[in-house]
Formats: structure tokens, C-alpha cells, sequence
């Protein structure tokens, strides 16, 4: 199914999620009698209770958000591009404070993060997908810990979400439709002095299901290089050169940074994270900062250079792991 035009997404689909959420309040409210009642049986700490409480947070964050998203679109009509965009900003730092404290105490989750002073030069974020939100740690790292401006790239089904509808096009992420050109990505990458560029080169959550079917696509397609590059890394998707490239044509003064996580990439289904709750995991974050190589006008160059860089951050991950 398409995504609908804007004026229908806008007009229909975001007053209707935001019934919805508040309906989805009360449920959660109605519910929490019954999630005690599990864990009395069950007995791991309140994980019934811990994970409706993640999933009333999140519709309570819906049902709060919509409203504040339409209340800086109506008032900042005049106003110019920059500030309309902080404003969103400020309300995405908000909304990725909130649901991140939320997914922390539900799943029971400590973090240690190494990240080098950069100062107040533009980031290109290169980092790893795996793991229960993850891309909103990092997110909220960038955003709320650092105080920066951050900006992404995701896929256009996300708009189905009126939060990321309003919020993430105000806050200037841009939303791809399969098959589009990768020459948005540049134009997304330019980012203030204070901002962040993050990307995830991998295209996707890794599982390894997703490895080895990337591994078997490769092998019938008779690629035998790129199935062997991808059968090489254990704990990472082979990553995808395109995007990058044109993020760092996009922005030839950034200051490149490669992020690895270790921890709980190993959490894949929704079962793993009923299992993990509460573990009271320790979640290592690390941030590198690496030079471009010669010639990274080139694509190729950028190609070969970033597989190397993941098979660095592989090995850093089983290091982490064991």
C-alpha cells in the first residue's frame, strides 16, 4: 500500500493516531491490574509491567507530541526556515529524552559511552544497527548529551507515523522512497557547525537471519567478492558505500566518526527481549574518530575504506562480546 499525499496523512491519518494513543492510554491504564498478575506468577522483577509501561509511554509520547508538533506549524508560519527548524528540533530532543529514560528502565539497560571531543565541527555518524532501539540512543546521545543538531536519513514508510510526518520533515530528516536517488542523502548531510549527520551504512537492523540471506542473495547472484566480504563480518550487515559517498560529498569539511555498540545487538525478536528483561545488561558504546582516505572522491576508494572500517569495528565487537 502507498503512502498517502500529505494533506490526507496531515488531515485524516494524524487526528486519528491521536485518538488512538489516548484510547491506547487507557487501555494501558486497564491493562497494569493483569500485568501484575503475571509477574506474580512469573516472577522476573515486574516484566510484564515494565514492558506495557515501555508501550504506554510511547502513546502517551504520541498523544502529547501530535499537539505540540501542531502548535509550532501554526505558529511559526512567518518565520524563517532556520528557526522553524530548531524549534522542531527542540521537540525532537524532548521526545528522544523521554522514550529514551523509558526503554532504559524498561529493559533494565546501563550504558558506557567513550566518545572523543570533537568540538563544535560537523559530524558524519557512521554507526552499526542492531539492538532494541539503538538508533535513538545514539540519537539521543548526539542530541540531548552533546547539545547538537541532528539529521538522518530514513525510509519513507516512517511518515505513516504522524510524529516522524511533521516532527522529523520539520526537524530536516529526509524520507526515501525505495529506488530513490541517493543524491538527497548529500543535500541531508550538510548540517550546521554544531550539527550531526548520522547514517547507518548497513540499510537495515541486523539479525542473523538478514546476514545470511544477504549472503545467499550475493552467492546466486554469482557475486562470490561480496559474498565473501559479507560472510567475513560476524556481527555486521556488509555496509552500503552509496550513501556514505554522497553524504561526504554532500559535506567535504565533516569530521568522520564511526560508532560501535556491544551489549545487546544480540536481542533480535521480541522474545529475546522478553528473555533479556531485566538483565541489567551494560550497553558499550564507542566512537572513533577516522580519517577520509585519498581520494575519497572516488566511490570505489570510499567502498574499500569502509569495509575495512567495519571489519575494525567486527573485531571490536567480539572483543566486547567475549
Amino acid at each position: 500500500m502507498g503512502l498517502p499525499p500529505r494533506a490526507v496523512r496531515w488531515l485524516v491519518l494524524a487526528p486519528i493516531t491521536w485518538v488512538g494513543a489516548f484510547l491506547l492510554v487507557l487501555v494501558g491504564i486497564a491493562l497494569s491490574p493483569l500485568a501484575l498478575l503475571v509477574d506474580a506468577f512469573d516472577r522476573s522483577n515486574w516484566r510484564a509491567l515494565r514492558l506495557l509501561t515501555l508501550g504506554w509511554t510511547f502513546c502517551v509520547l504520541e498523544f502529547l507530541s501530535l499537539p505540540a508538533a501542531f502548535w509550532v506549524w501554526v505558529n511559526t508560519p512567518f518565520v524563517d526556515v532556520g528557526r522553524k527548524t530548531e524549534r522542531y528540533q527542540g521537540l525532537l530532543r524532548w521526545w528522544l529524552g523521554s522514550i529514551t529514560h523509558a526503554i532504559r528502565w524498561s529493559l533494565g539497560f546501563s550504558f558506557e559511552t567513550e566518545f572523543p571531543d570533537t568540538g563544535d565541527v560537523p559530524l558524519l555518524v557512521l554507526s552499526r544497527h542492531a539492538g532494541p532501539g539503538d538508533a535513538l540512543f545514539l540519537m539521543n546521545l548526539l542530541a540531548n548529551d552533546q547539545g547538537r543538531h541532528i539529521r538522518s536519513v530514513g525510509k519513507n514508510r516512517l511518515l505513516w507515523d504522524p510524529f516522524f510526518d511533521h516532527v522529523g520533515n520539520g526537524a530536516g530528516y529526509v524520507f526515501l522512497r525505495p529506488g530513490e536517488g541517493i543524491e538527497r542523502v548529500g543535500q541531508a548531510a550538510v548540517v550546521p557547525p554544531r550539527g550531526a549527520f548520522i547514517s547507518f551504512p548497513e540499510g537495515g537492523n541486523y539479525s542473523t537471519r538478514r546476514r545470511d540471506d544477504a549472503i545467499r542473495r550475493f552467492q546466486q547472484a554469482g557475486d562470490l567478492e561480496l559474498a565473501g566480504a559479507a560472510e567475513s563480518l560476524d556481527h555486521l550487515l556488509l555496509p552500503r558505500s552509496g550513501g556514505v559517498h554522497a553524504a561526504m560529498v554532500g559535506a567535504p569539511d565533516a569530521t568522520m566518526v564511526f560508532i560501535g555498540h556491544a551489549g545487546y545487538g544480540d536481542i533480535e525478536t521480541l522474545g529475546g527481549i522478553w528473555r533479556a528483561i531485566p538483565e541489567g545488561r551494560t550497553v558499550h558504546l564507542e566512537a572513533r574518530v577516522v580519517d577520509r582516505p585519498d581520494g575519497w572522491e572516488d566511490q570505489a576508494v570510499v567502498r574499500d575504506w569502509l569495509l575495512a572500517c567495519w571489519t575494525d569495528l567486527d573485531r571490536w565487537i567480539a572483543k566486547r562480546r567475549h
